[in-house]
């Protein structure tokens, strides 16, 4: 096939027309390396045709967008290649191919050259360096490629970096023009092994000279340097080049460090070696040349992607054999590799007791913890009061027996049914507020699916929790419930959950919907409040609310009444100005305030304007973007401006974070992470303000001295927040992508991570900040796990024990689970399912404070897959625990990557840790982003669903997150200077580069089937169609060539990257459209990285293949990084006095855990007092204290930093999810938990005897006595226990405490004496009820007391009401201020019984447990009931 004319003109010196090849490509397996191995189809022998035309042709471009839309009337073919392919061959390649010079044979050419030289030097030598003397001949003009013994590749062009570092590559050959003096030469087909780089030392700023020798003079000093290449060739040839630089200063700057001692490690070149090389060639005008052709100073990606090449130049060399990068990067042994032991998946006895009726229960191994292991778990399970399970004793070292019945393998017992709980006396006339009743269910039509399953039978009645009682005139009752769920009305599912007598509390109450009528009640029951599955007495426990946000949160006492019962007589003015201070950064919804084209917009809280019209005056932080044209700012970048605006409380969304850096430090890419990150977390950084220059605004730079003071600015990520950070475990770590994202938050800090890929390890070594201070563990998680639950006897650093981990990180392989593997349920399958076992075990032996799972979609079933559902399960095995427990849908697109990835994530936490708020979306949808949920729960609504809200930023594009890097064109040389992963992860064979150029570049988003679809127009042939291998040896259609395909799939530039999977292959159905938009490839790793969220700096080791894998195992960064930023949220709202910042050692509550029964036994003797408490500042009770004070004049005492402590943890809890922070040493010295596990305000001093049941637990404090049957006698001798020195130091502290409390109680006497007189006595509430509010905290779960009350009682009503109510005998409400922890004031009735007769229906409430909305007094008509009510049905989510 002949080229155009202009063509002709264009290459005619050369002599080349018709590139086309007169060969097909020989392959030992009769197929290219990018197609299946099962099918394989000779490589056809066809033209390759070639176009001028490109995509910016418009004519070109409005034809083929055009031509779509016309059906009947046949289309002119057009070329389907928008772009003319680089050259891959040397010409000599391609027929009609005319050579520069008559071609003539190597060794006449060399044997001429030595007679000519001989004739001026009789010795034949005309060149020499250092003492080696040589002939040398120049070589110029010249192609250097892969012989055509090369089985995929052959006689494709190649860098000389490649020889003899890549496998198959033991030579190459070359063409080109070989001179001596004037004479000139050309040769074709050289072959050649040797290569020759003069200008290694630092005398030298670059390689001076290269030579390669041929195997014809292998025997010889004949030796060619190289000169120009020829132009086809020369992007080969330069990235060769600066390769050769590299490795050269690489070898200077080893040999440096190496001969003064230190070690040359991979984060050497994190900074050093960039100040190395600029100190010693700065002032050369090539080396700088050099440098800039670099992205940054930090060269570890340079060398892990070139790693072979720098070994092969520099192992051999002095000193140069045994470095330590060699181990980190190129054989990746520095972290030693355990060889794989368990075959099956470990659990624990617990976990597998969850799990063992899976499809993958005959893949588990049930493993006992070894003693030793037993107490630490323990101490560490007591500490967060989680629940225990089973008791293991060990008689034998090498037996290990089971004592007691584990709590999964309870579940099929029930401890009562409706019909034993109908045998008992109900008076409906007795039931008052706190019952818990058993309720007639719906029936048929309901929306509520009463689903029976292996693990459930069908329901026999719903039970419901009693939050108001209703009496009519005519003497009938009704009750406002809340409505108490089972494990399967939750999103435990159909699964099987370890506590049959575990029921949640919901936030799903009877307002919207109607009152329990009297004759729908049918049994009342006995509840455990705060209980566990050792209480035995009440019939039910509960520990745990489940709310509508699929979240299970540790029960308190306010969860009692539902939010329609509440009113809020703070404006939301008043609330927010409570919420923020002035200074603060907060998003708001520009819409009716300014224009603008985002969602949210971030602002400068300037003030609060309450009047007639209220409103908050905040200061506009432009953006750069839209105050500066042509601006390469970041997207986060902001404008300090005097510009201001007032908009609305509501319009006010959340809290965003805003830091000031210089000029430079922008410039210079300083600023710090994850303030860096482009909005990700909302965080924003300012180095400008808009001034006015006459009538013209101009940016100035802001300095150090002219900052704002006004503004707060957001939390500085270089200085260490004022906690601890959790001691983290990263499970699967992978290349640390996850890992990092996390600890980039500032609350985290993995000390372990374990992987089974030695390749993944070292990507996480490598990119780790200091690789000390994090042991890692190469080898399979199930043997780690068997040595940890066997006690570590070996004493290795790299695996920990219960203590020594506070967070788990689990991004478990997803494999087992992904729709792209359709051999899920086959033996391999099966066993990567089981591995989502040995995450629960990993929680249940190490019981950490917070956790954080990650998996695909797929792994929560829906439809017939839910009896099968893993999510299910692990959420049952999870929150049998006593973990709080959340599950939602994150999009890697909603924190700013720009990539089509959705996870399902799992995050836990212990009871009484705040469970982390779910993060905020920073970036947009995609336009036709539709609704995506995890599974279905009992009700048929969703659970874990995508949101839909307002966002700061925009999402980001595949075309606009990769427009700052180079046009790489087909990528075939596999080489980036500036970005040296911006390369395929394969080298494209002949059939694949064919495939690849029949697919259109416009319009957008073609693909394969879309081409051969509309062939009429794209030019595609029967004979380019066969190609593709539509069909399999059986004769079925492969998916490929189905109409949802999206194989060989361009990228649409202005949407997102498909998900990046561990491969890269464009002939997949589901995960192909990995074609880049507008360059004849596939796309970089470098594309990978950025796609999901990799920082530019990140290195990854390994070949390209396995580069690309372990980008594609990873979890997104920036979603990783949104989740750091809610733990670090949460972990310092904790905020722990000043002697709880460390952590109480393991050891000791080992010690003290011995003699704890010794310890409870001092205590029984003792009556303890109830200490005063700041922390219920928010209740009514305070409130009533300090009008007090304020009326009669009298001083309280100051604040203490304890006070302090205890107001600014109730300020925090204005979140939705508010949990209290976890209780401090000193507060749970100060804490009895009651039957109820209720905290109560502090009144009148009070004496309670403690039982041992009742011991006060907390993090920080040793837990309760374990049976003495756990420990053998020689236990204290072995941990060198004084049994005499720990009994009299309790003995002290116990009488300096009572001492203490005696003092406290004293000085409060006359204070609340002066209140009683001013206000009345207070009316009396139970114990529990006091306890609760005085900590103004999530209770945490204890062990439920032997005699725990079957159900809560109504209180009496202090007689001293009685007399002022009249004689009606009928509740009346008054009303009460009370301060909610989101600031608003509640009205809480008290009651109040009155002698007249009831004309209107009242609502029988107890003391403190409802609040009514409306009016103060009275209650609700019939009608304004009506009002309230919503559509929803009966028991379905809120």
């Amino acid at each position: 096939m002949s080229l155009p004319a202009e063509e002709d003109e264009e290459d005619g010196e050369h002599g080349y027309i018709t590139p086309q090849l007169p060969f097909t490509p020989p392959s030992p397996s009769g197929s290219d390396d990018s197609e299946e191995d099962d099918d394989p189809s000779p490589s056809p022998e066809f033209p390759v045709e070639i176009s001028d035309s490109s995509l910016e042709d418009g004519s070109l471009v409005e034809l083929i967008d055009n031509a779509f839309e016309l059906q009947s009337k046949p289309q002119k073919k057009i070329l389907h290649h928008l772009r003319r392919p680089d050259f891959i061959y040397p010409l000599s390649r391609y027929q009609g191919n005319k050579p520069p010079l008559p071609l003539s044979k190597e060794w006449q050419v060399v044997k001429e050259f030595q007679e000519l030289v001989k004739q001026e030097n009789p010795s034949g030598i005309n060149a020499f360096y250092g003492e080696d003397k040589f002939f040398e001949i120049e070589l110029s003009q010249f192609f250097i490629y892969l012989p055509g013994t090369n089985g995929h590749h052959a006689y494709e062009m190649t860098g000389l970096q490649d020889l003899m570092t890549r496998p198959g590559n033991p030579s190459y050959c070359f063409d080109g023009i070989l001179s001596v003096g004037g004479k000139k030469r050309y040769v074709q087909c050289v072959p050649f092994k040797l290569v020759s780089v003069a200008g290694y030392g630092k005398e030298f700023d670059e390689v001076e000279n290269i030579w390669i020798k041929s195997c014809t003079n292998s025997r010889s000093n004949v030796y060619y340097r190289l000169k120009e290449p020829h132009s086809h060739y020369k992007r080969y040839h330069d990235g060769y080049l600066w390769l050769a630089n590299l490795s050269k200063h690489f070898v200077d700057y080893a040999l440096e460090v190496a001969e003064s001692g230190d070690k040359v490690s991979v984060h050497n070149f994190r900074r050093d070696f960039a100040h190395w090389i600029e100190k010693e060639h700065g002032k050369s005008v090539s080396f700088q040349e050099w440098l800039k052709k670099y992205n940054g100073r930090d060269f570890r990606s340079a060398l892990t992607s070139n790693i072979d090449f720098i070994a092969k130049d520099a192992i051999g060399t002095y000193m140069l054999d045994d470095l330590d990068i060699w181990a980190e990067v190129k054989y990746r042994t520095a972290i030693p590799f355990h060889e794989p032991e368990e075959a099956k998946t470990v659990v624990t006895p617990y976990v597998y007791d969850c799990f063992e009726h899976m499809k993958f229960g005959s893949h588990l191994k049930k493993v006992h913890p070894s003693t030793q292991s037993q107490i630490r778990r323990e101490s560490q399970g007591n500490a967060l009061h989680l629940t225990l399970d089973a008791e293991f004793i060990k008689e034998d070292p090498d037996l290990q027996i089971q004592t007691s019945t584990g709590p999964a393998a309870k579940s099929c017992k029930m401890k009562g049914s409706l019909q034993q709980f109908s045998l008992r006396p109900l008076d409906i006339k007795s039931i008052s507020v706190g019952d818990v009743l058993g309720v007639k269910t719906d029936g048929v039509g309901s929306n509520w699916k009463d689903e029976a399953s292996k693990w459930k039978k069908s329901d026999e009645c719903w039970y419901v929790y009693v939050q108001g009682v209703y009496t009519t005139q005519s003497g009938n009752r009704s009750f406002h419930v809340l409505w108490l769920y089972r494990p399967a009305d939750t999103a435990c599912a159909l699964m099987k959950y370890p506590h049959n007598d575990e029921l949640f509390l919901s936030d799903n109450c009877s307002c919207s919907t109607s009152r329990i009528s009297e004759d729908e009640v049918l049994c009342k029951v006995s509840v455990a409040w705060n209980g566990s599955p050792s209480q035995t007495e009440a019939d039910f426990f509960i520990r745990q609310t489940y709310q509508s946000d699929n979240s299970f949160v540790t029960f308190k006492e306010e969860h009692k009444l539902c939010d329609h019962l509440a009113v809020y007589v703070t404006t939301p003015l008043q609330k927010l100005a409570e919420q923020y201070k002035i200074g603060d950064t907060v998003l708001i919804n520009p819409k009716g305030c300014f224009k603008s084209d985002f969602g949210l917009e971030p602002c400068e809280i300037v003030g609060f304007v309450q009047g007639r019209i209220s409103f908050v005056r905040v200061r506009r932080l432009l953006r750069r973007r839209e105050v500066e044209d042509d601006t390469s700012a970041r997207p986060n970048e902001l404008v300090y401006s005097d510009d201001m605006a007032s908009t609305d409380a509501d319009d006010v969304y959340r809290r965003c974070f805003v830091r000031f850096y210089s000029e430079s430090q922008v410039r210079n890419k300083e600023v710090p992470a994850p303030y860096c990150r482009d909005g990700t977390g909302d965080l924003f950084y300012i180095a400008t303000r808009l001034v006015m220059i006459g009538d013209e605004k101009h940016l100035r730079e802001i300095d150090l001295t002219s900052r704002p003071q006004s503004l707060i600015q957001g939390f500085d990520p270089k200085q260490p927040p004022p906690l601890l950070p959790l001691r983290g475990l990263d499970m699967f770590c992978g290349g640390g992508n996850f890992g990092r994202g996390l600890e980039e938050g500032g609350a985290i800090k993995f000390t372990h991570a374990v992987d089974m890929a030695p390749n993944a390890i070292a990507t996480y070594y490598a990119n780790a900040e200091d690789p000390k201070t994090t042991q890692f563990f190469c080898g399979s998680v199930d043997d780690m796990l068997t040595k940890a639950l066997n006690g570590n006897a070996e004493g290795t650093l790299e695996i920990p024990l219960p203590g020594d981990i506070d967070f788990v990180a689990a991004g478990a392989p997803c494999v087992g689970y992904s729709i792209l593997n359709p051999n899920k349920d086959s033996m391999q399958g099966l066993k990567n399912q089981s591995l989502i076992a040995d995450v629960a075990s990993i929680i249940d032996f190490y019981r950490p404070k917070y956790a954080l799972l990650e998996n695909v979609l797929t792994m929560a079933q829906k439809g017939k897959g839910r009896s099968h559902d893993s999510l299910s399960q692990l959420i049952c095995c999870i929150v049998g625990m006593g973990y709080q427990l959340q599950v939602y849908v994150l999009d890697a697109w909603s924190f700013g990557s720009p990539q089509g990835r959705s996870r399902l994530f799992v995050s836990v936490a212990a009871p009484g840790f705040e469970l982390p708020p779910r993060p905020h979306c920073s970036h947009s949808h995609p336009n036709g982003t539709s609704d995506r949920g995890l599974g279905t729960m009992a009700n048929g609504k969703p659970f874990g669903e995508r949101l839909f809200v307002d966002t700061p930023f925009k999402f980001v594009s595949a075309e606009e997150a990769t427009k700052h890097l180079p046009n790489i064109g087909d990528g075939h040389t596999g080489h980036c200077s500036q970005y040296p992963d911006h390369r395929p992860s394969k080298h494209a064979g002949e059939t694949l580069r064919q495939h690849m150029n029949m697919i259109p570049f416009s319009p957008p988003g073609m693909n394969f089937i879309k081409t051969w679809k509309n062939r009429n127009v794209t030019g595609m042939t029967q004979h380019d169609y066969d190609t593709f291998k539509t069909v399999t040896k059986d004769g079925k259609q492969r998916h490929s060539s189905m109409d949802f395909s999206k194989a060989y799939g361009r990228i649409i530039p202005t949407s997102l990257f498909s998900t990046i999977v561990t491969n890269c292959a464009p002939d997949n159905a589901r995960s192909g459209r990995i074609l880049h938009w507008c360059q004849p490839r596939l796309i970089s790793i470098e594309e990978a990285k950025i796609a999901q969220g990799f920082v530019e700096e990140d290195a990854l080791t390994g070949t390209r293949g396995e580069q690309y894998k372990i980008a594609g195992n990873s979890v997104a960064r920036t979603v990783a990084l949104a989740q750091g930023l809610s733990y670090r949220e949460v972990w310092l709202n904790n905020r722990p006095e000043e002697d709880d910042t460390g952590e109480v050692p393991v050891a000791e509550q080992i010690q003290k855990q011995v003699f704890a029964d010794m310890m409870i036994s001092d205590r029984r003797n003792v009556s303890q007092d109830m200490p005063d408490s700041n922390s219920s500042s928010g209740d009514a009770s305070e409130d009533r204290h300090c009008r007090a004070l304020d009326k009669i004049k009298l001083i309280s005492p100051s604040k203490t930093d304890e006070d302090t402590s205890s107001l600014s943890s109730s300020a925090s809890g204005a979140s939705k999810q508010c949990n209290p922070c976890t209780p401090s040493k000193k507060s749970s010295k100060a804490t009895i938990y009651g039957p109820g596990n209720l905290l109560t305000p502090p009144t009148t001093t009070r004496k309670r005897h403690i039982t041992q049941d009742d011991t006060p637990i907390s993090p920080t404090t040793p837990p309760p006595s374990l049976p003495k049957s756990r420990f053998p006698p020689t236990v204290a001798a072995r941990l060198g226990v004084d049994v005499a020195a720990v009994r009299a130091e309790h003995t002290m502290e116990q009488a300096a405490k009572r001492k203490a409390e005696r003092v406290a109680d004293a000085s409060r006497f006359s204070i609340w004496k002066a209140i009683e007189r001013a206000f009345g006595a207070e009316e009396e509430i139970s114990r529990p009820e006091k306890a609760s509010k005085a900590a103004g905290r999530t209770p945490l779960p204890v062990r439920a007391p032997a005699k725990a009350a079957a159900a809560e009682e109504t209180l009496p009503i202090p007689a001293c009401k009685r007399k002022n109510a009249g004689d009606t005998g009928v509740v009346r409400p008054t009303v009460q201020g009370r301060k909610r922890p989101g600031g608003a004031f509640l009205l809480r009735p008290t009651p109040q019984v009155t002698n007249g007769g009831n004309p209107q229906g009242k609502i029988n409430v107890a003391p403190r447990s409802i609040i009514l909305p409306g009016k103060t007094q009275g209650s609700f008509s019939e009608d304004q009931r009506s009002k309230k009510r919503k559509t929803t049905d009966r028991k379905s989510v809120v």
